[in-house]
């Protein structure tokens, strides 16, 4: 049965009790049960929702008919040369930017580089002699690939527990962790015997929750 307010109790520490409070000589600390219940503390905080990802880059003009060989990863279009396209000399072949998109993104239309796999080109593709890759700049811009999508937003926290009364005016000197109102009892209120001082339950939220108040 549900024990009435001004059930006793023994502490500890537990549920914000105060363990040097020794009120019942010659070394318990005792608690009254009072017929309210305490607002528990409130929830966390839910966690900040993460940042959005940017956003996608505008929409660019594409190639068209044009033909590209390469160049799509960065946004380019890349045309591999003939052999009759090449430079005359090692010299100017040695030259030559590499196949990037930093180093394109400013040359103008026409603008030969050398390629070793960078942007979507071919290492295979040996076109200038004796071993180099050579692709030409086109005219437009290819559409970049389409951004990755947003990761899935996290679960939402689980809704706060429903309030309760406040306590009021009610003098509370313990139980806030625990959702409850505890009082230190005077000397006089103590069990008459240690006998009774030894089957008091503990100050805990799951022994007194089912007790009336005044345990």
């Amino acid at each position: 049965q549900p024990l009435a307010a001004g059930a006793l109790c023994e502490a500890d520490g537990e549920c914000g009790t105060d363990p040097a409070n020794t009120n019942c000589p010659p070394f318990h600390e005792v608690y009254a049960k009072v017929g309210c219940v305490r607002a528990p503390l409130p929830p966390s905080p839910p966690p900040s929702p993460p940042q959005l990802p940017p956003p996608p880059a505008p929409p660019v003009p594409a190639c068209g008919a044009s033909k590209c060989d390469a160049g799509a990863p960065c946004g380019l279009c890349l045309r591999a040369v003939n052999a009759s396209e090449c430079p005359s000399s090692q010299k100017g072949l040695g030259i030559l930017p590499r196949c990037t998109a930093q180093l394109l993104q400013p040359l103008a239309a026409g603008a030969l580089c050398e390629a070793d796999g960078e942007c979507g080109t071919d290492p295979a593709n040996t076109n200038c002699p004796p071993f180099h890759e050579v692709y030409a700049k086109v005219g437009c811009v290819r559409a970049p690939l389409p951004p990755s999508p947003p990761p899935s937003p996290p679960q939402l926290p689980p809704p706060p527990a429903p309030p309760v009364p406040a306590c009021g005016a009610s003098k509370c000197d313990a139980g806030a962790p625990c959702g409850l109102c505890l009082r230190a009892v005077n000397a006089s209120e103590c069990p008459s015997s240690q006998k009774g001082l030894g089957i008091l339950p503990r100050c805990t939220a799951q022994l007194l929750q089912p007790l009336a108040a005044g345990a």
